[in-house]
């Protein structure tokens, strides 16, 4: 079995050099930091790079800066990282991801997997809209507004032909495929 240098750079022997434990150990014997394997680079690093305390504070790895944030599989809901093709639990294809359209995860530039119907970091209730089929924050869908992307509106208006509620901006009715406008 091989060994690893401690990722505390403080646990050292009496010559200076690193202390070193075996890989697969969760903790290092003598300084007792956790530890963990990155998930992209291999290497060990201590396991509270693994946690983020804000958004301006995202986990990454201290050696690859790969990105060590989780969020939800869209399929089974499984904490995965950020950044994979394939869904370990479910096995299920992650094609797409999506920005968070509210304006904290914007100036992040945080992304998540298309699918979901909350924002992994913000937790705000979001959906895609119907119209473009970008995500907008769930707010804006039930109080009638406006989408930022496409600019359509949320607004519902009875057909008044059949009377079910019908998007204002739709030229024909989805039910009796009467002209609206």
């Amino acid at each position: 079995m091989s060994s690893v240098d401690c990722p505390n750079e403080d646990c050292v022997d009496e010559d200076g050099d690193r202390n070193h434990f075996f890989r697969g150990s969760s903790e290092c014997p003598i300084c007792q930091t956790k530890s963990a394997e990155c998930p992209h680079c291999g290497e060990v690093i201590a396991a509270k790079c693994f946690e983020g305390e804000s958004l301006d504070d995202l986990p990454t790895c201290p050696r690859c800066e790969g990105s060590l944030v989780k969020v939800p599989c869209p399929h089974c809901n499984y904490l995965i990282f950020d950044d994979l093709f394939r869904c370990p639990e479910c096995n299920q294809p992650l094609h797409e991801m999506t920005a968070c359209p509210s304006e904290e995860c914007k100036e992040h530039g945080l992304y998540f997997y298309k699918g979901l119907n909350e924002c992994p970091f913000c937790h705000q209730a979001v959906d895609e809209c119907l119209h473009c089929g970008e995500y907008v924050l769930y707010e804006k869908i039930r109080s009638g507004g406006e989408c930022s992307h496409c600019e359509q509106s949320f607004a519902k208006n009875n057909c008044p032909h059949c009377g079910i509620e019908v998007y204002e901006r739709k030229a024909v009715c989805p039910n009796c495929k009467a002209l609206l406008k």
